[in-house]
């Protein structure tokens, strides 16, 4: 089973994307708003002629493998903290972590948006042991340093494959307080499909998991399956921010409907001259 898990990570190059399907709703955001928001789905990841993902290059700060934002006491709007798979360099990984945070910014602004990921291993052995004991107490330790420090930051946790993991363990470790301050937990490749986030609503969680990924089916086995959740930022986005989207949408047809009244209101303004003039 290592065996297995070692060279199917090593060799991912060599293995093609196929479609994503999440497995869960999105709750109150419908498709044809997720439609309207085509932005989301151009910030995720472009791709070559082989279905390979390309580098990012919206923005180089974001597109970091290495995120310390909380630790340098950097506060923001809104803030990510990622926990990266096994075997990624950095502390945010480059598979997921960074096209996440550049759709999250694409949306926010980077301005807005405080990035920070998780130091830990990311090995083998963490994985088969259900993830990262010290991670996954890093994660918690980090989520109460964003809110003592950053109150009013609105935060998103997240981990992709390993470091779903992480997000599974340091919930349980949360003080109700903690939790109640997370506003939204995304999960990617998440070995523990199924299973709750510890203390968090259903509404507030969002799990990604391909049809045929092994690992989201409890296997030790990475196949092309496991490696292409850059193809879902956008729709993860969508829902981290869903209030803030669902605002906009509003606001745009909002506007719509004041500038139709507008348009009509001239128009009778103009007519109502005509015949004065006459």
């Amino acid at each position: 089973m290592r065996l297995c898990l070692i060279a199917a990570v090593l060799s991912w190059n060599t293995l093609g994307a196929i479609p994503p399907t999440s497995r869960l709703p999105l709750g109150d955001i419908s498709q044809d708003q997720l439609n309207s928001f085509e932005r989301l789905s151009q910030a995720s990841a472009s791709f070559n002629s082989n279905h390979r993902p390309l580098p990012f290059t919206r923005s180089t700060t974001l597109g970091a493998n290495v995120q310390n934002d909380i630790i340098n006491a950097v506060c923001k709007k809104h803030t990510l903290l990622f926990a990266r798979g096994t075997t990624e360099g950095g502390n945010i990984g480059s598979l997921v972590g960074p096209p996440f945070a550049q759709a999250l910014g694409t949306v926010v602004g980077e301005h807005n948006l405080a990035v920070q990921g998780v130091d830990y291993p990311a090995n083998v052995e963490g994985f088969l042991g259900g993830g990262d004991s010290q991670g996954s107490k890093a994660m918690a330790g980090l989520v109460a340093m964003v809110k003592s420090n950053c109150g009013n930051t609105s935060l998103i946790l997240s981990g992709y494959s390993q470091g779903a993991q992480l997000v599974h363990k340091a919930a349980e470790m949360l003080t109700t307080n903690e939790t109640s301050f997370v506003a939204s937990a995304v999960l990617f490749g998440d070995p523990g499909n199924g299973i709750a986030v510890e203390q968090m609503d259903s509404s507030r969680t969002m799990v990604f998991c391909h049809v045929a990924d092994k690992i989201c089916d409890g296997q030790a086995v990475v196949d092309s399956a496991h490696l292409t959740y850059s193809l879902n930022v956008g729709e993860a986005t969508a829902f981290a921010l869903k209030g803030r989207i669902l605002e906009a949408l509003a606001s745009h047809s909002s506007k719509g409907q004041r500038g139709g009244r507008d348009r009509r209101r001239a128009q009778a303004a103009s007519s109502l001259r005509k015949r004065g003039h006459r």
